[in-house]
């Protein structure tokens, strides 16, 4: 059988080369006679590029729909950390323990950009923001 792979991203592209990446094996047998088992699979030749690319485009549509705004000051700023950062945060929740140590917290969370951040964290550690 012959097997053609194209992802969905490849549609009508213009750059499409076909190439065959696979065929199928040879197989012999003892009275001379020779058959063919498996597929022949054909890729477009620039299919690990175009990859590469859909992936990127992917992971930058996921950062930029990550976009912020501030809810202390008002101002855009584009989401951070950007991977695993531990330590640093970007956003708060006011929270209550009870007499027994069980937590509450508000449902709301409040997202800060990296400067309201920063004063914040300041005003915990030293008790001022300036």
């Amino acid at each position: 059988m012959i097997k053609l792979i194209v992802p969905d991203y490849c549609y009508a592209c213009p750059d499409f080369e076909p190439r065959v990446t696979q065929r199928p094996a040879e197989l012999h047998s003892s009275g001379g006679k020779s058959c063919f088992y498996g597929d022949t699979i054909i890729e477009c030749q620039y299919r690990n590029r175009c990859e590469a690319i859909h992936d990127y485009l992917k992971k930058e549509e996921k950062i930029m729909a990550l976009a912020k705004k501030c809810d202390r000051c008002g101002r855009l700023h584009e989401h951070y950390p950007i991977g695993d950062q531990p330590g640093v945060f970007n956003s708060i929740a006011i929270c209550r323990r009870n007499a027994t140590g069980a937590m509450e917290c508000t449902r709301t969370v409040m997202d800060l950009c990296s400067d309201c951040m920063a004063l914040l964290e300041k005003f915990i550690k030293e008790g001022k923001t300036t």
